[in-house]
């Protein structure tokens, strides 16, 4: 990866985290940090810029947040769940419970 250069983990965490809707901070804290406590808002910034990766709890905590299945699907995917283990059934169903709790 060249200088200046985003890896697709931090472009597609800017992108959730845009079409939520949200800042860096209340996004942050949405999220669990490796000891128990909250994240800030340079955890965020750090990811966005391809500093750190979240660890996998928080990959799969925006897969749940993400909006549409190929996005949640693609953040469950970096936490390193074998998505072929999840048939489209029940990510229609997952989808669908998803659209239930949606943020508002």
């Amino acid at each position: 990866m060249g200088s200046g250069e985003k890896s697709e983990w931090a472009v597609q965490i800017r992108h959730l985290r845009a079409s939520l809707g949200m800042s860096q901070g209340a996004f942050a804290q949405l999220f669990i940090g490796r000891g128990g406590e909250p994240l800030d808002s340079q955890s965020v910034s750090n990811w966005e810029r391809g500093q750190n990766k979240p660890s996998p709890a928080n990959y799969i905590k925006m897969g749940n947040l993400a909006p549409g299945d190929d996005q949640r699907l693609w953040f469950w995917g970096q936490a390193g769940i074998d998505l072929s283990l999840i048939p489209r059934a029940a990510r229609r169903v997952i989808a669908a419970q998803h659209s239930k709790r949606k943020i508002g």
